[in-house]
């Protein structure tokens, strides 16, 4: 082998174990690199949140647990405990309200009891005893409503309490509402109201309750001039259908359309009958 070529091969070697030794070097920061930054590393993602995000996520994500724990940290220290309970998501959303619909009454006594506002609002317009009525806690809703919370605030799409639970078939919470003094007839953006909420969605007992208890009126006319039983016979729901007759609705009640329940009910035999009656 000429020196020049030996002197080549030299120079090739040592430069491809320079090579390797560079990689495995890298190799080794990478790695120290990532377990650095790892979230085990660092305990948790939590741990990068401030106390304020971990509050708001907490609410964004219905944690409970998290809002309790964080309470229970500034326990005794109220000023602070309200700065924590104005604190709310980007849709307004707050603790309270979060509490309110998972039924956690021990919770929204005590957060209320520090200051917060049993009728704050979300950017539509939601309530905590709304939240409350979502989640089907009576015992919440009434407390919420001793404590001072509008029973008939509306969201910014005209739905109220009573409009939930109507929506929803929640019959007991219909019968309590019914007794503190809701407003059966309140109409949402689409003049909907709760009797029509709870005919579209085929709740037959929570109609039963708001035609015989909520004196709900039966020939309310929604923003297209269909009333509920218009809905009952569209949906053919006869038990529904005869519940409204009973209750003074009117069969012959054109829409905008010009056309009357009778009419719809002509493309059903059966239904025609009941109101051939």
């Amino acid at each position: 082998m000429k020196p020049a070529q030996l002197g080549r091969l030299v120079w090739a070697h040592h430069f491809f174990m320079k090579s390797i030794a560079v990689k495995v070097v890298l190799a080794h920061l990478i790695v120290v690199g990532l377990a650095i930054f790892s979230p085990s590393a660092l305990g948790s993602e939590q741990q990068l949140q401030t106390p304020n995000e971990k509050w708001i996520s907490a609410i964004a994500n219905d944690r409970v647990d998290t809002l309790v724990q964080m309470l229970d940290q500034h326990n005794g220290n109220k000023s602070e405990v309200v700065k924590l309970l104005r604190k709310v998501a980007s849709n307004g959303k707050s603790a309270l309200m979060v509490a309110s619909k998972q039924g956690e009454l021990a919770l929204v006594k005590r957060m209320v009891e520090s200051g917060a506002n049993v009728n704050e609002l979300t950017q539509t317009g939601g309530t905590p005893l709304m939240f409350a009525v979502l989640g089907n806690h009576i015992t919440l809703a009434r407390w919420l409503h001793q404590a001072g919370a509008d029973i008939n605030a509306k969201g910014s799409n005209g739905w109220s309490a009573a409009t939930i639970a109507g929506a929803k078939g929640q019959a007991e919470m219909l019968r309590w509402l019914i007794e503190a003094g809701a407003d059966m007839d309140s109409p949402d953006v689409y003049r909907f109201t709760p009797l029509m909420r709870a005919v579209d969605n085929q709740h037959v007992e929570s109609v039963q309750i708001l035609l015989t208890q909520g004196k709900a009126s039966a020939n309310f006319k929604d923003e297209s001039g269909n009333t509920a039983l218009h809905f009952a016979v569209a949906n053919q729901q006869s038990e529904v259908i005869q519940l409204l007759l009973s209750h003074g609705a009117n069969p012959s009640d054109a829409n905008r359309d010009g056309i009357t329940p009778i009419d719809l009910a002509k493309q059903h035999p059966a239904l025609s009958r009941i109101f051939a009656q």
